[in-house]
């Protein structure tokens, strides 16, 4: 197998089994999509790099930290603004 093509399973390798482990430490299932979306993003920007499977678990673990904070943020927000909209409207008595 070429040397590339090798280096390249291998970083893939690594991105999944850093996301994996992410994703069972994390128990919110809402979060997962974007915690993913942050694995593909911080493996393109550390593909750019010289320095791959150095600089990958560094960003990841900092992207998805961000992203779980985030995933909080709007959980927390997100259950009181819907009661509000979601208010059952009493039928009036004639």
């Amino acid at each position: 197998m070429d040397n590339s093509i090798a280096r390249k399973a291998e970083f893939q390798l690594l991105k999944h089994r850093l996301l994996l482990r992410q994703l069972d430490e994390m128990p919110e299932v809402e979060s997962h999509a974007l915690v993913i979306y942050e694995a593909e993003a911080a493996a393109s920007l550390a593909s750019l790099t010289p320095y791959p499977f150095l600089i990958f678990p560094c960003l990841f673990e900092e992207r998805a930290r961000a992203a779980a904070l985030e995933t909080h943020h709007w959980g927390l927000l997100l259950p009181s603004s819907n009661r509000s909209r979601t208010k059952s409207i009493e039928p009036r008595s004639p």
